[in-house]
């Protein structure tokens, strides 16, 4: 950075108070910092100790290191006084760069003006936000001179007469960022134009605007020059209560203006309370040149571009550049849109309006539209139990949903998510008044869209009184039939109670002891070798072997055969085959699976987890460890912690393609 000690910044402070219907200066304050006295982490204003007793608090922050002043946490929401701030830079050389830095929620009643000085490019970004209202004539924020780049920020502006008024720059993109303005009631002032934004050659980049003004001439957004939205949302409300109404106005005395819309969805809206035959202009796009010899284009690609106004869509000497897709129009706004084929550069000339005082082709409704792309969903996909619900809606922010009423339905993809997207199935209870909503998540590339399964997982392993899980221990033949049946009847979103068979099954399994009723479900299911009447001998450890049979039952119909030494002449060899074909199981070193030895209860779990593609989040288990069930035996360090976990805590999970997990959170109960 150049040194010069004519260098520094002015800032200037005014508050006002309200005396009958307008506010006057009550306290002012203005003071020059000059840059080569300043440090890192210079405290340029504490409003907290310089205006004490005024109700403002907060700081202006400059640090030398990074040329940036930051706002931080600057507040008068509960003050009497308005607060006007202007940071201006002076005598700076080509080279400089200014960053105005938000740093928590700014609430400011009043205006807020930052001048970059005229050869500066300057940025307004920050992880804080920005929330002005103005109750002056005042803009609620002005940015002067330079190039400027609105950034990574939030917006929030409610005006009397300008919003954002950026006119005096040389331009500027808004990446990444949130603008909302809204007017305030606007009676006492009288045939004035209200703005949401006055502009020169502004861009909108992966951000999102929104605009509602109402007064006596609102204007949504006013430019002099080149509007582009790329890769934005945008929505434009405007309402008149005199002659004119504009959601987007463009006026040069010369030259070209360009509306560019690049895979964006753009909404303008206007309407005026005045009868539409006494002459009043209700339009959402309006142009004004200067002579015929100019022309104004707009170019709408790959993009939903939505306009609709009383008297006209689109006003002026209006082309369109660039090819179009459907466009629907309207020649009376109660009609149904009708398609409007484009064939030719005239079709697409004649939807900009033609001579005003000619009405009968004006199109009071213009939308254009790309093919979207769409996907098949079905609510039977989601982990909901239907023994419990029954599926009443989808309902969506962003997303076009066909049949909102079906199960199975088309979801047309939006050009720009809207921040903030969602798509959810919603559920009744059968026999209550309770709702719940099943988010559908969503990822998007440039080739397709892609909806993910949002699965439950529900523990099916459970650990023993003393506080103990038994990773190294043996599994029973009891414990091995109850892990399966929970498991199946989580997949089949089986929530009831299981009850006991009243008759006895198996001589040596009890009535009324805990895993009865599973056994009685696998018996039923025809999962068990044993024949009624027979010993069952629940307690002894479950072989290898048998374990791959009782799977067998429930797994894909598949075989391989396994390379096992030690396997021929085994009367479950077949299902030995079938578990080594779809991969559940290993053998030895040796080349043995050793089919008559004992199965730890983890190499259980890590099988079970595989037989249901279930994968732990290392990650999000790693960062919650404070919410990890603890065991006495069992910690991170052991070779299969992650597949345990995976077994004994209860999940909800979004599956990506790849069939890895991201869990959510962890639940509790069952489903």
């Amino acid at each position: 950075m150049a040194e010069g000690s004519n260098r520094h910044f002015e800032i200037s402070i005014k508050f006002l108070e309200k005396s009958d219907s307008s506010y006057d200066e009550f306290k002012s304050f203005e003071k020059k910092f000059y840059l080569d006295t300043l440090s890192d982490e210079s405290v340029l204003i504490d409003f907290s100790d310089d205006f004490s007793g005024l109700g403002v608090s907060g700081n202006l922050v400059y640090d030398k290191a990074s040329n940036t002043i930051s706002i931080v946490n600057v507040n008068n929401e509960d003050s009497k006084y308005l607060l006007d701030i202007s940071i201006s830079a002076v005598d700076y050389e080509s080279n400089d760069s200014l960053t105005f830095n938000l740093v928590g929620d700014n609430i400011i009643k009043g205006s807020l003006l930052l001048d970059a000085a005229i050869k500066d490019s300057a940025t307004l970004t920050g992880d804080g936000s920005l929330d002005i209202t103005s109750y002056t004539s005042n803009p609620c924020l002005t940015l002067y001179q330079s190039n400027w780049e609105i950034l990574d920020t939030k917006i929030k502006l409610q005006n009397t007469e300008t919003g954002l008024d950026c006119s005096g720059t040389f331009g500027v993109e808004v990446v990444n960022s949130t603008i909302d303005i809204q007017s305030l009631d606007t009676a006492l002032l009288k045939d004035y134009g209200v703005y949401g934004i006055k502009s020169g050659d502004i861009e909108f980049i992966d951000s999102m605007l929104s605009i509602k003004q109402k007064g006596e001439l609102p204007y949504g957004l006013f430019s002099t020059q080149h509007v582009k939205f790329n890769d934005s949302y945008v929505t434009i409300d405007v309402e008149g209560t005199n002659d004119v109404s504009f959601p987007i106005y463009m006026s040069t005395s010369g030259g070209e203006l360009v509306l560019d819309v690049l895979n964006s969805e753009v909404y303008l809206n206007s309407k005026i309370n005045k009868d539409p035959s006494d002459a009043s202009e209700s339009l959402a796009l309006g142009v004004s040149l200067d002579g015929p010899q100019y022309s104004s284009y707009i170019n709408v690609s790959g993009s939903i571009f939505e306009a609709q106004g009383n008297t006209a869509a689109i006003s002026g000497n209006v082309r369109f550049k660039e090819a179009v897709n459907k466009v629907y129009i309207k020649k009376d706004l109660k009609n149904e849109k009708i398609l409007y084929p484009i064939k030719n550069q005239k079709d697409k000339e004649k939807l900009g309006s033609p001579d005003m005082n000619d009405l009968r082709d004006t199109f009071k409704y213009v939308r254009i539209e790309p093919d979207l792309k769409s996907f098949e969903i079905d609510a039977d996909s989601q982990p909901v139990d239907q023994n419990i619900y029954v599926f009443d809606h989808w309902e969506s922010k962003g997303f076009i949903i066909e049949h909102p009423n079906s199960k199975r339905t088309t979801v047309k993809i939006p050009v720009i998510w809207p921040k903030g997207a969602y798509l959810n199935a919603v559920w009744k209870k059968i026999n209550g008044p309770e709702v719940i909503y099943q988010t559908i998540p969503m990822t998007f590339t440039d080739v397709k869209t892609v909806y993910k399964t949002t699965r439950l997982d529900m523990a099916y392993l459970k650990g023993y009184p003393e506080k103990t899980i038994m990773p190294e221990g043996n599994m029973t033949r009891a414990e091995a039939v109850t892990t399966l049946v929970r498991l199946e009847r989580y997949k089949g979103k089986d929530a009831r109670d299981l009850k006991e068979n009243s008759e006895p099954i198996y001589s040596d399994v009890e009535a009324g002891i805990w895993y009865k009723k599973y056994i009685d479900y696998a018996y039923a299911q025809g999962w068990l070798e044993e024949s009624k009447g027979q010993m069952f001998y629940p307690d002894r450890p479950i072989t290898r072997a048998e374990l791959a049979q009782l799977i067998s039952y429930v797994d894909n119909k598949i075989s391989e055969p396994a390379p096992f030494t030690d396997i021929e002449g085994h009367p479950f060899k077949a299902a030995i085959n079938q578990a080594y074909a779809n991969g559940r199981i290993k053998g030895y070193e040796d080349n043995t699976f050793r089919p008559d030895g004992n199965i730890k209860r983890v190499e259980v779990a890590t099988m079970l987890n595989r037989l249901y593609n279930r994968q732990a989040d290392k990650s999000f288990i790693s960062k919650n460890q404070d919410l990890i069930t603890k065991f006495k035996d069992l910690d991170s360090s052991h070779w299969g912690y992650y597949e345990l976990v995976e077994a004994f805590e209860s999940h909800q999970a979004i599956e990506n393609e790849n069939g890895s997990e991201e869990w959510q959170r962890l639940i509790g109960g069952s489903i």
